[in-house]
C-alpha cells in the first residue's frame, strides 16, 4: 500500500502541474466573467472605490455576489500591478488551499489512506477549472471546512463550533448566493433540530454571527433602499412578470435531474450506464455507512448526504435554471464520500475501481487542458495573451495621447478593456488613453462578426461611436480587428451615444 499511496501524491502532482500549465505558458482564460472580476479589482485598488457588493448574479435579476472575490483577490493585485498571470498563481494556491481543506478533514475523520485517497479523487474532479476561476470557486474551499465545523458540532458538542458553522455558512453566500443560501439554511434547520433534542435552543442565537460575513449586503440594502429584498420579493411573489424568463415545471424537474446526475458523476461521461452506476454507488455509500453502528465516521457520511439531497429538493422551490457552478461546492464532500468506500469494502476490489477511475478522470483532466491549449491558447479571444497582443499593438502605435473604443459581441468588451487599462498602468508607454472618448488619434477596437448580424459594428461604428470616415489603417489579430483613425477637430466634437456600455454600469 506504501507504494499505491506515492502513487496517489504523484498523481495530485500531476493535477497540479494541470492547474498550473497555462501559467506556465504566460496565459489566462479571460472570458467575460473573469475579465469583468479584474475590472472591478481594479476599481477598488486604483480608484479606491470600496464596493459593498461584487458582480451582478445571473440567476434572480436585481441581485449580486458579495465583494468577497475582489477583496480576496486584492494582495495579489497590488503585488502583482494588476498582472493577471500574478492572481493567477494566486488562484493555484487557493486550489491548493482546497486540496488541504478536503485531506485535513479526511484525515481528521477517516485516517490517512481516506484522506490521500480523496484527495487524489478531488483534484482531477475539477481540472476543468484549471484554465480559469470565478468567485464560485470559493465554496470548493469552504464547504469541506464548514462540513468538518458541523461534524465537531454534533459529536463534540461544543457550541463554538456552531458558531464557526455560522460564519462560513454566512461566507458561503459571500461566494456563491445560490449555493450558499441552500446550505446555510440546511445547516440552521439541522442546527435547530440538534439543539432541540439537547435543551439547549437558546444556543440558536449564534446564528446572529453569520450577519458578519453577509454584514456588506446589510449595510448595502440599508443605504439602497432594500434593492435586493424588493428584487428577491419580486422574483418569489411576481414571478409572472414579463422581467423573468418563465421556465416550466417539466423543464425545472428536467434541470434538477441532469444537475444531479452531474454532480455526482466523476467521469465527466453523461450516459445512461454510467450515470445509472454512480447513482448506484453513492447508494451503496449511504446503506453501508447508515448500517454501521453509530460513529463518528457515520455521522460524516450522513452529513454529506444531508447536504446532497437536501440542496436537491430545495432548488425544486426555485423556478429557474441551476447552473453548475451552482454546486460545485458539493465535489469536495462527494470526493470524500467515495473515499471512505475504502473502509467499508474490500479493499483489492476498491483499489481496482479506484485506478479504473482515476484513468479516466486523469485522462479528462489532460483532455481539458490540451482541449485548452488547442482551442483557446494564444487564438481565442478569452485568452489573455491575445488580449493583451491587441492593447499592446495600440500602445505600440500610438506616438500621443488617443481615444479608444472597444465593441464585442456580449456588447460589454471587458477583456479588452482591462487589456487596455494594464498596458497603460505598467508605466512603460508615455501617453495617456481615453475609454470613449474620442481624440485626434481614436482607435476602434471590435471582434469581426457576420454582416447583417446583431453584432455587427458597422451599424455600432456609425450610430454609437459616430465615426463615419475611413480608418487610417485597419489591423487584425485572429478574430479581433483594429482600426486607426485621424479625425478633425469637427469630428471629434460629434458625441458619442451616451447610453453606450463604458464602464462597469452592469457589473
Amino acid at each position: 500500500m506504501k507504494y499505491f499511496y506515492y502513487l496517489c501524491i504523484a498523481c495530485i502532482a500531476y493535477g497540479i502541474y494541470l492547474f498550473a500549465y497555462h501559467l506556465l505558458l504566460g496565459d489566462l482564460l479571460f472570458h467575460t466573467d473573469i475579465a469583468r472580476d479584474f475590472l472591478l479589482i481594479q476599481d477598488v485598488a486604483v480608484n479606491h472605490r470600496f464596493t459593498l457588493i461584487g458582480p451582478r448574479a445571473g440567476g434572480i435579476p436585481g441581485t449580486f455576489f458579495g465583494p468577497i472575490w475582489i477583496y480576496l483577490n486584492l494582495p495579489a493585485f497590488l503585488i502583482g500591478n494588476g498582472n493577471p498571470l500574478v492572481i493567477g498563481y494566486f488562484w493555484l494556491l487557493l486550489m491548493i488551499f482546497g486540496l488541504g481543506a478536503v485531506f485535513y478533514s479526511a484525515k481528521k475523520v477517516f485516517g490517512y489512506e481516506v484522506a490521500i485517497l480523496s484527495t487524489t479523487i478531488f483534484t482531477f474532479t475539477i481540472t476543468f477549472l484549471a484554465p480559469g476561476f470565478t468567485q464560485s470557486f470559493g465554496p470548493i474551499v469552504v464547504a469541506p471546512i464548514l462540513l468538518y465545523t458541523m461534524y465537531l458540532f454534533i459529536e463534540k458538542k461544543h457550541i463554538r463550533y456552531l458558531c464557526w458553522s455560522a460564519v462560513l455558512s454566512g461566507l458561503l453566500i459571500q461566494f456563491q448566493p445560490a449555493f450558499g443560501s441552500i446550505v446555510l439554511f440546511l445547516t440552521f434547520v439541522l442546527s435547530l433540530g440538534i439543539l432541540i433534542k439537547r435543551k439547549s435552543l437558546q444556543y440558536q442565537l449564534v446564528w446572529f454571527l453569520a450577519f458578519l460575513p453577509l454584514s456588506t449586503y446589510v449595510i448595502f440594502e440599508l443605504r439602497h433602499n432594500f434593492l435586493e429584498t424588493r428584487a428577491l420579493y419580486t422574483f418569489i411573489f411576481h414571478h409572472n412578470s414579463n422581467a423573468f424568463q418563465q421556465v416550466t415545471y417539466p423543464e425545472v424537474a428536467h434541470n434538477r435531474l441532469e444537475g444531479f446526475l452531474d454532480s455526482i458523476n466523476f467521469l465527466s461521461m453523461n450516459t445512461t450506464s454510467i450515470n445509472s452506476f454512480f447513482v448506484l454507488l453513492n447508494f451503496i455509500i449511504l446503506s453501508l455507512w447508515a448500517n454501521t453502528k453509530k460513529s463518528g465516521q457515520r455521522t460524516f457520511i450522513l452529513l454529506i448526504y444531508f447536504y446532497l439531497i437536501g440542496f436537491w429538493l430545495i432548488t425544486f422551490l426555485f423556478k429557474g435554471t441551476v447552473w453548475n457552478y451552482y454546486y460545485w461546492g458539493l465535489y469536495p464532500l462527494l470526493a470524500i464520500a467515495f473515499g471512505s468506500l475504502f473502509l467499508k469494502i474490500d479493499k483489492r476490489f476498491f483499489l481496482l475501481i479506484f485506478i479504473l477511475f482515476m484513468t479516466v478522470m486523469i485522462t479528462n483532466g489532460y483532455n481539458t487542458v490540451k482541449g485548452w491549449q488547442d482551442g483557446i491558447y494564444a487564438k481565442d479571444t478569452s485568452s489573455w495573451i491575445i488580449n493583451k497582443e491587441v492593447a499592446e499593438l495600440v500602445y505600440n502605435d500610438a506616438h500621443s495621447d488617443f481615444g479608444y473604443y472597444v465593441y464585442s459581441p456580449d456588447i460589454f468588451g471587458y477583456s479588452k478593456k482591462y487589456a487596455m487599462s494594464y498596458i497603460g498602468m505598467t508605466g512603460i508607454y508615455p501617453m495617456k488613453s481615453y475609454l470613449c472618448t474620442k481624440k485626434p488619434t481614436t482607435y476602434i477596437i471590435y471582434e469581426s462578426t457576420p454582416p447583417g448580424s446583431h453584432t455587427d459594428p458597422v451599424f455600432w461604428k456609425t450610430a454609437s461611436v459616430s465615426i463615419k470616415t475611413k480608418p487610417v489603417w485597419r489591423k487584425q489579430i485572429h478574430t479581433v480587428i483594429i482600426e486607426k483613425y485621424q479625425l478633425t477637430a469637427k469630428q471629434v466634437e460629434q458625441p458619442s451615444d451616451p447610453t453606450m456600455i463604458c464602464g462597469l454600469e452592469w457589473r
